[in-house]
C-alpha cells in the first residue's frame, strides 16, 4: 500500500494530501451525479421502470405486480412474468424506491451512490496495478466521464454490475492467499446485477487469477486460486442448469450463432445474386458471415464517431460522445507509454478491455452499437487515458509541468462544462428515453 508504517511530519502531509485529493475527486463525482437528480433525466422508462415498480410492489405486498413472484426467487434466477433482467437490482432498489414515496430522486439515488462507489473501486484497483498517481487521474477521468455520469443518473442495472466487478477484482488482488475466497460474494453480486455481463464472469476471473498467479507466485496463492476457480465454476454450473431447466424462458437465444436466421438469410441472398463460382462458396458461408458480423461490431465500438462524437441510440445525446475529444489523445499516449513502460500490465489491462467487449460481440447478428453491453470495457479505457495523462505530465520538464497541468485541467473543465450544458439544459427537454414503450 502506498502509505503505511511510521510517518514523520512530511509523510503525514503526504497522507493528508492523498486523502484530500481522493475526497475532492469523489465530491466532483457526487456533484455531477446528484445535482437536479430529482428532475433530470425528465422521464423514466425501459427496464429501470420495471425495477422501480417491482421494488414498490415488493415493499407493499412482498410480491411483484402480478402477485406470483417474490424477490428471493431471483437467487434461483427466476423472474417476474415476462421479465428477464438482472436479478439484484430488484433488491437494491428496495430501500429507496420501495420504501419512500415515488419520485425520480428515490428511483435513482441507489444507482447514483453505486456510481460514486465505482469511482472509488477504480481508484483502488488502479493503485494496486500501478501507483497512487495513475489511480488519482483514472478515478478523476471516471468521475467526469460523460457515459459514467449519464448512466449513473439512471436506475439501470449496468451500474451495480460495473461497481461490484471492479471491487471484486480489487479485493481478489489485495487479499489473494487465504483470504481470496472472500471476494466470491462480490463476484456473485456482479453476476446477479446485469444479465448482459454474466457471460464475462469466468473470463474476468481467469485474467485476474492469471495476474495473481504471475505477480504473486507463492504456493499458498496457487492453492487458493484453484479452490476459488472451482467454487465459481460450480456456481456457474448451477446457473447453466437453471437456463436449460427454464427452456424458452431465457435470453440464451440472443447469443449469436451459426444457426441464426439472419446469417442463413445473408448467405442465401449473397449467393443468389452472385455468379456461381467455387470462390463464392469458399468466401460466402455461415462462418465468414459470422466473422464479418463480429469484426464489424469490433470496428464500430472502437470508432472515433462512437466513442468521441455521437454515441448510440441508448446514449441519446446525439451531439456528444461517450468520452471527450481530448480523451482520444491521452488514450493513444496511454497505450504507447504503457506498452513501453509496463508491457505485462498493459497486456492485462488490454485483456480486460477485450473481455468487456464480449457481451456486445456475441449478442445477436445486428451490428448496431448498444452501449449497455460495453459497460465493462469503458473503465479499462479510462485506465489507459489516466496513464496517458500521468505520463504526459511526468515527461515534461519540471519548470513547465505546472503550466501543462493547468492546460490539461482547463481543457477538461471546458469539456465537462460543455457536456453538462448539453445533458442538463438541451437534452432535458427532448430526452424522454423509452417511456412510451411501457
Amino acid at each position: 500500500m502506498p502509505y503505511s508504517g511510521n510517518c514523520n511530519g512530511e509523510d503525514m502531509n503526504a497522507v493528508k494530501n492523498h486523502w484530500f485529493h481522493l475526497m475532492l475527486i469523489l465530491t466532483i463525482g457526487v456533484l455531477v451525479r446528484f445535482v437536479w437528480l430529482d428532475r433530470i433525466p425528465s422521464a423514466i422508462g425501459g427496464d429501470e421502470l420495471i425495477y422501480i415498480l417491482e421494488a414498490k410492489s415488493v415493499a407493499l405486498t412482498g410480491r411483484d405486480l402480478t402477485g406470483t413472484w417474490n424477490p428471493l426467487s431471483v437467487l434461483l434466477f427466476k423472474y417476474p412474468p415476462d421479465q428477464r433482467q438482472g436479478e439484484l437490482p430488484y433488491l437494491l432498489n428496495l430501500p429507496a424506491a420501495g420504501v419512500f414515496p415515488f419520485s425520480l430522486f428515490t428511483a435513482r439515488i441507489t444507482s447514483a451512490l453505486l456510481s460514486v462507489l465505482t469511482i472509488l473501486g477504480l481508484y483502488f484497483f488502479v493503485r494496486e496495478l500501478f501507483n497512487v498517481h495513475v489511480a488519482f487521474v483514472s478515478a478523476l477521468i471516471m468521475a467526469i466521464n460523460p457515459w459514467q455520469i449519464y448512466i449513473g443518473r439512471t436506475a439501470y442495472d449496468m451500474v451495480p454490475a460495473v461497481c461490484f466487478y471492479l471491487w471484486a477484482m480489487y479485493i481478489s488482488i489485495v487479499l489473494r492467499g487465504k483470504m481470496l475466497l472472500w471476494s466470491i460474494p462480490l463476484y456473485m453480486l456482479a453476476f446477479y446485477s446485469y444479465i448482459g455481463t454474466k457471460i464475462i464472469l469466468l473470463p474476468i476471473i481467469f485474467v485476474t487469477g492469471m495476474y495473481i498467479w504471475r505477480e504473486f507466485p507463492d504456493r499458498q496463492n496457487k492453492k487458493n486460486l484453484r479452490i476459488f476457480v472451482c467454487a465459481i465454476t460450480i456456481f456457474l454450473g448451477f446457473f447453466i442448469y437453471t437456463l436449460f431447466a427454464a427452456g424458452s424462458a431465457t435470453r440464451i437465444s440472443e447469443i449469436v450463432s451459426l444457426r441464426d436466421p439472419v446469417i442463413s438469410h445473408a448467405v442465401d441472398t449473397i449467393r443468389k445474386v452472385s455468379i456461381r463460382s467455387p470462390l463464392v462458396d469458399l468466401y460466402v458461408n455461415k462462418y465468414t458471415i459470422l466473422a464479418t458480423i463480429i469484426l464489424t461490431k469490433l470496428s464500430r465500438i472502437f470508432s472515433s464517431d462512437y466513442l468521441f462524437a455521437y454515441g448510440d441510440q441508448f446514449f441519446s445525446l446525439n451531439t456528444h460522445g461517450l468520452f471527450y475529444f481530448v480523451d482520444a489523445f491521452f488514450l493513444l499516449v496511454g497505450l504507447v507509454t504503457m506498452f513501453c513502460i509496463h508491457k505485462r500490465k498493459m497486456v492485462y489491462v488490454a485483456l480486460f478491455t477485450a473481455i468487456g467487449s464480449i457481451p456486445h460481440l456475441v449478442h445477436g447478428a445486428s451490428t448496431e452499437d448498444f452501449t449497455p453491453h460495453l459497460v465493462m470495457m469503458f473503465p479499462f479505457l479510462m485506465i489507459f487515458i489516466g496513464f496517458g495523462i500521468y505520463e504526459t505530465v511526468r515527461m515534461v520538464l519540471p519548470k513547465f509541468r505546472t503550466y501543462l497541468l493547468f492546460a490539461v485541467i482547463s481543457i477538461y473543465c471546458i469539456s465537462l462544462g460543455n457536456f453538462l450544458q448539453i445533458y442538463w439544459f438541451q437534452n432535458s427537454l427532448s430526452g424522454q428515453f423509452d417511456f412510451p414503450v411501457r
